[in-house]
């Protein structure tokens, strides 16, 4: 969030590898993968892990972000999201096999660092990667292999929406590919079959079109004409009625609570949250401000502090 070019600039400059999903470009943690795992056999899981960790990473950020929001004011927000969608990842078992490597043996197995010096002559554990400054241990490179290898994102973009519905924050997505046809490129590495590309493209926009719905946003998708789309959601933003009602429900049972809005005007097409979940009896407690400490009276103070002289 800033004014200045400069400052978004420079996090374009410093982010660039998550410019484009195919970019060869990695941060230190890629590149810290595939020093761990440089074997031919092992480079699809580099690529998945890789994947994994960007799509686990921007849905963290944008839940991060409607947590923002909703504590900065009541009044309806909007976050405009350009995105090509995404696969929205299971868990997945396999991820953490270890593979037959080409001479027949197989794939190390996690276990104890060796012990060992450093290019400084200090002694050190593991640190066969990255930097003297900074050195990685094979360790970290299997511990996020399993913590990627459990993730559930399709659970996380549904409570990315229940916490977007409470902070009154809706998504206006955006596929800047316009109409795309395809979802992998042709190379460097083979696409998938024809009909799975098919189904992993139409999966990808689905996304984009549930995290706007479900937020009375709109989703601007298989579209060569984005100048229309942005047109829509700018008239979106500028005209809308905020209303707001006590329930008579006061269960906290974290149950989804349906809302419809109905008008008496003819010829009007009324758009509307659908809804919203029911928050718990933990969540919130959690969410009350910790009760202010009792103020202790002077003369109470002023004993205390002649005891402990």
């Amino acid at each position: 969030f800033a004014r200045k070019t400069e400052v978004i600039a420079g996090g374009l400059r410093d982010r660039w590898p998550w410019g484009e999903r195919f970019s060869i470009q990695e941060d230190e943690r890629e590149k810290m993968y595939r020093a761990c795992y440089p074997w031919k056999e092992t480079e699809g899981v580099v690529q998945e892990m890789k994947a994994r960790r960007r799509e686990l990473q921007t849905l963290n950020a944008l839940s991060e972000l409607v947590r923002w929001l909703g504590s900065e004011r009541e009044e309806r927000k909007a976050i405009l999201t350009i995105s090509e969608g995404w696969l929205l990842y299971r868990p997945n078992p396999d991820l953490t096999r270890p593979r037959i490597l080409s001479d027949g043996s197989r794939e190390p197995v996690p276990g104890p660092e060796p012990i060992g010096t450093g290019p400084d002559g200090r002694i050190r554990i593991g640190g066969g990667y990255g930097s003297s400054e900074d050195p990685i241990t094979s360790t970290e490179c299997h511990r996020d292999r399993v913590t990627l290898s459990l993730i559930d994102n399709e659970h996380l973009i549904r409570r990315l929406i229940d916490d977007a519905n409470r902070a009154n924050a809706s998504f206006y997505t955006v596929d800047p590919r316009g109409l795309p046809v395809f979802d992998y490129p042709l190379g460097p590495a083979p696409p998938p079959p024809p009909h799975i590309d098919q189904q992993i493209l139409g999966h990808r926009i689905d996304t984009l079109r549930v995290l706007a719905h479900n937020t009375d946003g709109l989703a601007v998708v298989n579209s060569n004409d984005l100048e229309k789309g942005l047109r829509r959601m700018a008239d979106d933003l500028t005209s809308y009625y905020l209303l707001g009602y006590y329930s008579t429900n006061t269960k906290l049972d974290g149950r989804f609570r349906q809302i419809r809005v109905e008008v008496n005007r003819a010829g009007v097409e009324v758009r509307a949250r659908r809804g919203y979940r029911a928050p718990t009896e933990e969540e919130v407690r959690a969410a009350r401000p910790a009760p202010a400490p009792a103020e202790i009276p002077e003369s109470v103070a002023m004993a205390r502090n002649a005891v402990a002289s």
